[in-house]
């Protein structure tokens, strides 16, 4: 009894530091886009800019991170880490920013007949400046995935579970970054707040893994799907995230014609675009 009380309690625990984790994931988005669009001049450049490191890093750090910790005990203490890194690397972000916003400038005199070039070496340096701490972010998903999952059969209600704990903490950090924080307290100030949430996060998955020695691995089942049938799934899910992006880009840019706000326009189609995938997750879950 006192271990399915203390494995409920971890269970909770982690499920509130995922919430936050996602919540400054968000913010990080929102603040991002806010200085990716004083670098580009343009709103579609800059949200379609912040779009693609940010999910290019997540699905990096995903399939790095996550073939990495199945080799690798205590995952939750690695969670722990991993929200460390990223509040660590998220902290200098504006400063990598401005570093390439002054490399625009410092090159412009030299490629102001080819605005291709431009856009390059601010596409490229907003890359540099922001995949580090989007790849910390997408291991974290599959690290806890193998240090909450006990069973093969509880494998889907686990990842729909903290797939959606995860995106509802995003949704509340998009709406708070994008008309309360950013509006009043600035983007130094948004920013901190995003990364006080990771180290917060951090710091109690620490705490909560020192009783973490008798997790075990997942049971994996004897049969598995054909290799030729999951490389089909794989290539429709790619698929559905590149229209899901599309529909992105697209509803900021029609927004953006309504409000007068390009934050405003990003923060709103965020906000209802995870709203629908916190419904549509916790519904698949139940």
């Amino acid at each position: 009894m006192p271990n399915q009380r203390h494995a409920r309690f971890t269970l909770s625990a982690v499920l509130i530091c995922f919430s936050l984790s996602g919540a400054a994931g968000l913010i990080y988005q929102v603040a991002w886009g806010k200085a990716l669009g004083l670098i580009f001049g343009n709103t579609a450049y800059a949200a379609a800019a912040v779009l693609a490191v940010f999910m290019g890093g997540l699905a990096a750090g995903s399939a790095v991170l996550g073939r990495w910790s199945e080799r690798r005990a205590r995952p939750i203490a690695w969670y722990g880490w991993l929200e460390l890194g990223t509040a660590a690397t998220a902290a200098a972000s504006l400063a990598g920013l401005r570093a390439v916003r002054g490399a625009y400038w410092a090159a412009y005199p030299y490629a102001s007949g080819h605005a291709s070039v431009l856009l390059a070496v601010r596409l490229i340096g907003a890359a540099l400046v922001l995949f580090l701490p989007t790849f910390l972010m997408g291991g974290t998903l599959p690290v806890l995935v193998r240090g909450l999952a006990r069973d093969w059969d509880g494998l889907g209600r686990r990842l729909a579970r903290l797939y959606w704990v995860n995106t509802a903490g995003a949704c509340f950090g998009t709406v708070a970054a994008g008309f309360f924080f950013l509006p009043t307290l600035g983007l130094r100030r948004t920013l901190d707040i995003a990364v006080a949430l990771n180290l917060f996060a951090g710091v109690v998955a620490l705490s909560l893994s020192r009783r973490e020695e008798g997790f075990a691995p997942v049971h994996r089942p004897e049969s598995r799907p054909e290799r030729q049938d999951s490389r089909l799934l794989l290539a429709c899910l790619a698929v559905v995230g590149a229209t899901a992006m599309a529909y992105e880009i697209g509803w900021t840019r029609l927004l953006a014609t309504q409000l007068g706000s390009s934050t405003y326009a990003f923060t709103l189609m965020l906000a209802t675009f995870l709203v629908g995938i916190v419904l549509g997750s916790a519904a698949f879950e139940w």
